[in-house]
């Protein structure tokens, strides 16, 4: 197994919303740093590969795990760990 270096994809914080009309109609994904580190705050997120991401390997924040990923519809927040409810909950995207 290789290693991987750190990236926003794989940061405990990082929060990635979709937008649109529908969780069929997902017109974009939108990220979010839930400490607020990232020094491009909150942008589209490009699908397929997005260097912005790679900012985790220079973070002084960054902790591995699960990002949250919000869908349009809000149906997987029910799903989510604690641990990503309480990214959202900096956010203001979730009350504990």
């Amino acid at each position: 197994m290789t290693d991987q270096k750190p990236s926003c994809n794989r940061c405990r914080y990082a929060v990635f919303q979709d937008y649109g009309y529908s969780n069929y109609t997902i017109e974009g994904v939108e990220f979010n740093c839930a400490i607020q580190l990232h020094p491009a705050g909150s942008f589209d997120r490009w699908y397929g590969v997005d260097t912005r991401l790679d900012y985790g390997s220079e973070c002084s924040g960054y902790a591995s795990g699960e990002p949250a990923h919000i869908d349009v519809e809000g149906d997987a927040i029910l799903h989510m760990s604690d641990q990503q409810r309480q990214s959202l909950n900096l956010l203001g995207l979730w009350k504990l």
